[in-house]
């Protein structure tokens, strides 16, 4: 549990890891939220697969050390993955009917 919070809170310093902290912690909690509301769409096609990857990379990284910020690959992906819930569900409707 310990090192499940530090692998996306530490720095070097206790400001450093307050700053990473507020900048990493949102993303989390948005990419938690991306999987929890496209669940049924997680088994098809390269969401699914990003989001896979993200889990294996933390599960395998985690238990090692958490202190080495490991966390840091994982922001872009996580940022890319994310970003899918502000598009509109209709807009994505649409498009998947029309391929």
């Amino acid at each position: 549990t310990y090192d499940t919070f530090l692998f996306w809170t530490l720095g070097e310093t206790a400001s450093k890891s307050l700053a990473i902290a507020l900048l990493q912690l949102p993303l989390v909690a948005l990419f938690c939220v991306f999987l929890i509301t496209r669940r049924s769409e997680l088994t098809k096609g390269p969401v699914g697969i990003c989001a896979s990857l993200i889990g294996l990379y933390y599960c395998a990284h985690l238990p090692t050390i958490a202190l080495a910020r490991y966390s840091a690959v994982l922001v872009p992906a996580m940022l890319i993955t994310a970003v899918g819930i502000f598009e509109p569900y209709s807009q994505r409707s649409q498009d998947l009917h029309s391929d």
